[in-house]
This record gives structure tokens, C-alpha cells and sequence, in this order.
């Protein structure tokens, strides 16, 4: 489901199951996003938000990966996205990623942790806090 307001140019969309991909108002997504959304989970993305190209979104690993006991350890999670977040070229968000809103996600980071509080900017991989306090805003230069 997509809000109205959205620019979207050209993605990959991978949806295996009952799984859902949520889409706030006024998106910018850029050439190249993949979306990949398995084994029951959701990916939300809030309005506002701005995703430049060559970004990977993905819910699961794709593939199973078990302790010795057989028993499974790399289960996919849902993501979400907040409102006005602007995540940067090839960036990779991996399962379980919680980005809160007005946050700044710089180019060539990777997401992993739980949470991203608000109002900051993470760069690097795995990304790390580099900045509090901020807001930005795309029709300002």
C-alpha cells in the first residue's frame, strides 16, 4: 500500500508469502531500491521520507542458518521506517531495523540495530551515532 505524493523510480520488489510493505505519504525513492519482505513480516515506511538509489531494504536473510542443535538463529523481523527519513545511496536497512523519525541515514551505511533514535544522523558499517539534534528538510538547499 503507497500514500499519494509518491515519486518512485525503478525498484525490485520481492514479497514471498503474507507479508506487507506499508508506504507513507510523499515518498522519494530512488533508481535501483530493493525491497525484499519474508516470512510474515512488514516493512513500514513513514511519509516524507526520501530513499536515494541503490538502497536494499530486506526483511530476512533469505536462507536459514541453524545452531548445532538444528535449531534456527537468523529469523527474519520486520522494519520500520519513520517519518521523514532520508536514507542515503547504497545504503543496506537489514532485518529487524527500527530508523525513528527525522533521521538521516548516510551513503554506504548498514543498518542492524533495533533502534535509531530521532533526530540524528548515523553513517558507517554497522552505522553509528554521529549527530543529535538535527532536522533536515528537502526543499531546503
Amino acid at each position: 500500500m503507497c500514500g499519494g505524493g509518491a515519486i518512485v523510480n525503478a525498484y525490485f520488489l520481492f514479497v514471498n508469502g503474507h507479508n506487507a510493505i506499508n508506504i507513507g505519504e510523499k515518498l522519494s525513492l530512488g533508481n535501483e531500491v530493493t525491497f525484499i519482505c519474508q516470512e510474515g513480516t512488514e516493512i513500514n515506511i513513514g511519509s516524507g521520507c526520501q530513499i536515494a538509489n541503490n538502497v536494499t531494504i530486506r526483511t530476512s536473510d533469505s536462507h536459514s542458518i541453524l545452531d548445532a542443535d538444528g535449531k534456527r538463529i537468523n529469523n527474519a523481523e520486520s522494519i520500520r521506517i519513520g517519518n521523514n527519513v532520508w536514507i542515503g545511496q547504497n545504503v543496506i536497512v537489514l532485518k529487524g531495523t527500527q530508523i525513528a523519525d527525522n533521521s538521516v541515514i548516510g551513503c554506504m551505511s548498514v543498518c542492524t540495530k533495533k533502534e535509531y533514535q530521532p533526530n540524528s544522523i548515523y553513517v558507517g558499517s554497522p552505522a553509528r551515532l554521529v549527530k543529535t539534534g538535527i532536522h533536515w528538510d528537502a526543499r531546503q538547499l
